[in-house]
């Protein structure tokens, strides 16, 4: 199995640790940490000697436009592989339940990034990528494998190695979700990463 190719390659990592108040939700100190352990990886050559310029890393977007417009761009540049993390809370929203994922700027629940637009943006934004990954930290983050990006596996942490693995060279789109559809995920009190990217932080290195 061989590394994406970092000149081809583009990774877009996004980080929620506040969530706006009118929405409810506490913070997450971890996800600061997330994201910088995350990029750090990716770019030192521990992991994936990607440029800094090719690892894009949104703190705190307000509003959708600031996330899908990178997207757009880096979907555009990217030629190998596109790999998309996001970690913060997320919501199930509406009639339907659709995943939305929370930012810092909104005041409803459905102002907030829907996946769905995500994933449209990712499949539509001229993108020439050999493969897609997407890494959704959240709660309820398993809903995202119900769209038609590709078959997903939602997988518990002490599976996760396995699965990394076996996936990270197949062509196409790779989803992995930090839990089921209707599970939340876990952020512990006291610990340095989230749960499920501190489990992947360690299956990497």
């Amino acid at each position: 199995m061989t590394a994406p190719d970092p000149a081809g390659s583009r990774a877009i990592l996004i980080g929620v640790h506040t969530a706006a108040d009118s929405l409810g939700m506490g913070a997450l100190p971890a996800v600061e940490r997330n994201l910088a352990m995350m990029r750090r990886l990716f770019t030192d050559g521990t992991v994936w000697a990607l440029p800094d310029e090719h690892c894009f890393s949104i703190r705190e977007p307000a509003y959708p436009h600031e996330v899908l417009d990178e997207v757009e761009r880096a979907a555009i540049e990217a030629t190998d592989t596109l790999l998309l993390y996001y970690a913060g809370h997320g919501l199930l929203v509406g009639e339907a339940q659709e995943l939305h994922l929370a930012l810092s700027g909104v005041h409803w629940e459905d102002d907030c990034l829907s996946y769905s637009k995500l994933r449209t943006r990712l499949r539509q934004a001229g993108n020439r990528a050999r493969r897609t990954v997407v890494i959704l930290d959240c709660c309820y983050s398993g809903k995202a494998l119900n769209g038609e990006m590709g078959a997903g596996i939602s997988v518990s942490q002490e599976e996760l190695e396995v699965l990394v693995a076996s996936k990270a060279d197949i062509e196409g789109v790779c989803v992995l979700t930090a839990s089921a559809a209707t599970r939340k995920a876990l952020s512990p009190v006291g610990e340095e990463f989230s749960a499920f990217t501190g489990e992947l932080i360690h299956v990497l290195t």
